[in-house]
């Protein structure tokens, strides 16, 4: 599951990556016999291997065994004209996402929330592997 949360006026991005070794989840069969893909769960199936990626709009249920997870902090955008020190360093957003994976007071989403960071989109990616997930 890919998770993204954007929060433009600290000028940050996250991507929450947790992966499973199993999952249920309940689409509508009419929109997989339909599914037309995005252009974005297009670009993951590529840069995963998977076999199918679901917007979260797509399907009603969700449950899997969390695995692992792992977090990825970008500069939203580079030419922001807010305040030029929410540039941060790759180093720099490394020890960010560690800060906010290593958290005590909860699962990283809930610290996101309180940090002010709007949950944008999420994505199931689904794929055949043997220990661990195939691509990335």
């Amino acid at each position: 599951m890919v998770d993204k949360w954007t929060n433009p006026e600290k000028n940050l991005y996250v991507e929450i990556t947790e992966y499973h070794k199993s999952g249920r989840c309940t689409v509508d069969r009419e929109i997989l016999t339909n599914n037309k893909p995005s252009t974005e769960e297009e670009r993951l199936k590529r840069l995963w291997g998977a076999d199918l990626v679901i917007d979260n709009s797509k399907f009603e249920e969700w449950d899997g065994d969390e695995r692992s997870v792992t977090i990825d902090v970008y500069n939203y955008s580079t030419a922001s004209t807010v305040n030029e020190n929410l540039i941060r360093s790759e180093d720099e957003l490394e020890e960010y996402g560690d800060e906010i994976l290593n958290d005590d007071t909860g699962f990283p989403q809930n610290i996101l929330d309180e940090r002010g960071f709007k949950s944008t989109k999420w994505y199931l990616i689904f794929g055949t592997f043997n220990g661990e997930f195939k691509g990335r």
